[in-house]
């Protein structure tokens, strides 16, 4: 959208650009890699282990859990335009969680927008009764992801991972908010139509970087977004000591 287009749009008119196709629990840690060479003296590897089997002799708390990813959200087949943030404004998404731990979160860069530098801040922030996002609630404090490149004909993805994963306080209606984390940059992101029954966009108005409180609602659209949960609740077979040695020799 040009410039000058979106400076003279009132509030009530802001929405779904359908252009031409020409704190709360801190989740955003960064994870050191481990050199190939060294994975099995890795203080990750061992707790790994603790963690599924034990120590020798001693029972396994998780030996008989096991993460089974869920996922909500849209993919980018419902795309049918983008929202548009800049100077400190922010896009959100209202969603329903009935899992509680969080694997990972992505939102899309449309591709009429191949090249862009900016990252993208997560923030997870509960809502009211009404399932209105309320700012100074925030439960998840997530990462700052940036994707510069995309090739101008595909979606450019915006993963939020969480490893372990992350853990809500509940099941129940929370809201993604997306703010820049860089004031004067931008972004495009996929836009839908109504298409996710729990939950609806929404728009953090321009601010000096940070979520604007009494953001603007558009029941008619979401955003093009996707979640993933572990759910813990799935039994499986417990491994031996003996097999797990033999999988990492």
């Amino acid at each position: 959208m040009p410039a000058e287009e979106v400076e003279n749009l009132e509030t009530d008119q802001r929405g779904l650009w359908q252009g031409e196709t020409d704190g709360g629990s801190n989740c955003g840690g960064k994870v050191e890699p481990v050199r190939p060479r060294e994975w099995w003296l890795s203080p990750r590897f061992f707790a790994f282990i603790i963690a599924v089997v034990g120590l020798p002799g001693a029972k396994s708390t998780l030996a008989g859990t096991s993460c089974a990813p869920s996922s909500i959200g849209l993919d980018t087949t419902r795309t049918i335009g983008f929202f548009d943030a800049k100077q400190g404004e922010a896009m959100g998404q209202s969603f329903l969680a009935r899992d509680t731990l969080i694997n990972s979160v992505t939102i899309w860069r449309v591709p009429q927008d191949p090249i862009n530098f900016v990252g993208i801040h997560l923030y997870i922030i509960g809502t009211d009764a009404n399932r209105h996002p309320v700012v100074n609630n925030v439960v998840v404090n997530g990462p700052v992801v940036t994707n510069p490149y995309g090739d101008g004909v595909h979606p450019t993805p915006y993963v939020f991972t969480f490893d372990p994963p992350c853990t809500l306080p509940g099941p129940g209606y929370y809201c993604l908010a997306f703010p820049l984390n860089y004031c004067n940059g931008y972004y495009d992101i996929a836009g839908a139509a109504n298409d996710y029954a729990d939950g609806q966009a929404w728009w953090f108005q321009r601010s000096a970087c940070y979520l604007r409180p009494g953001p603007y609602p558009f029941p008619d659209n979401d955003l093009v977004f996707t979640m993933e949960f572990c759910d813990t609740a799935t039994p499986v077979h417990a491994d031996t000591w003996g097999k797990l040695k033999t999988l990492y020799r």
